[in-house]
């Protein structure tokens, strides 16, 4: 009888497990989603291809697919999502593009021009109805509501590729190269700190043999017509392969990004990240911390003169 109520035991214990493990394998896939923060609760599920949407109707176009772009005035990654929205304008043709608010923004118009997005009606909805959980969201829908696709969030180039396509763009026009994410990270990124040089600090630095690597990120083009005496030319979309490879990652790198003070003022008041800034970031990414920038203020950040290169790369 011992033996027979201990085999029970063992297998009511192992019944227990493969319930528990069950259930927690059942709240994992219903509850959660990758990238999310894990919750009991369950997460608002009515934004989901083949959902009805739930939204004015009248917002919806009777002849093609409607493009709500669900925004909030002071969302950063809306912001950084400018360049999408401008190619997303170019497909109004096959999709009504409907700006959404939370709430009454008085200068809704000024606000979507400066994130490039043109559309074709704006409109103050109530997100928690809808199933709006953050901004951006954007949602296509056909002429009956019913939701197509869903994407929330600052959108990788993948993404940004699929809802081009969903809009009809062909594979050439939809593609979305992978630097891009770098740009809109950078874009809501703070810059990090770094030490700078002038042209003359740079040159001193030569004639004294102070070791340092000298990396021109402009394209060939632009190194081609103008460079500093030293400088390696790595474009920017090619350093995160290259840059590991060429350059030491302990020594002291010197980047030129054609760098002028009142230039970045322009850029940053334009709320686009300037090359300087996108290269910070994705040098500091790749593991280069010893990182400086090299600018001339008197020449505004204009090339020199390629007559006296030297045609090597490290400052030695």
């Amino acid at each position: 009888m011992a033996r027979i109520l201990k085999y029970l035991t063992v297998i009511i214990n192992v019944m227990t497990i493969v319930v528990l493990a069950f259930v927690l394998w059942f709240i994992w896939q219903r509850y959660t989603k990758p990238g999310q923060e894990f919750s009991f609760f369950p997460k608002h599920e009515k934004l989901h291809a083949g959902a009805k949407l739930d939204t004015d109707l009248n917002l919806l176009a009777s002849d093609r697919l409607t493009f709500f772009v669900a925004l909030n005035k002071g969302c950063h990654y809306c912001e950084a999502s400018a360049a999408f929205y401008e190619r997303v304008s170019q497909y109004n043709k096959a999709a009504k593009v409907v700006a959404l608010f939370p709430n009454a923004v008085p200068d809704a118009a000024e606000y979507l021009q400066h994130l490039n997005l043109k559309s074709d009606a704006t409109a103050v909805a109530d997100y928690t109805k809808m199933g709006v959980s953050g901004t951006p969201t954007v949602i296509l829908a056909d002429a009956r509501g019913k939701i197509l696709g869903v994407w929330t969030g600052l959108l990788d180039h993948t993404a940004q590729t699929e809802v081009l396509k969903r809009l009809g763009a062909t594979d050439s026009e939809a593609y979305v190269p992978a630097f891009a994410d770098t740009v809109a990270l950078a874009s809501i990124t703070k810059p990090v700190t770094r030490e700078s040089f002038t042209y003359a600090q740079v040159k001193e630095m030569q004639a004294r043999h102070k070791p340092f690597t000298l990396v021109d990120i402009r394209d060939r083009d632009k190194f081609g017509n103008g460079h500093l005496p030293g400088a390696i030319n790595i474009p920017l979309d090619e350093f995160e392969v290259r840059g590991p490879h060429e350059v030491k990652k302990d020594s002291l790198l010197i980047v030129d990004c054609s760098y002028c003070s009142e230039c970045e003022l322009k850029q940053r008041s334009s709320g686009l990240p300037s090359l300087c800034t996108i290269s910070a970031q994705l040098i500091d990414e790749t593991g280069f911390r010893n990182l400086a920038l090299v600018y001339d203020e008197k020449e505004g950040g204009k090339p020199l003169s390629a007559q006296n290169e030297t045609g090597h790369g490290s400052g030695q």
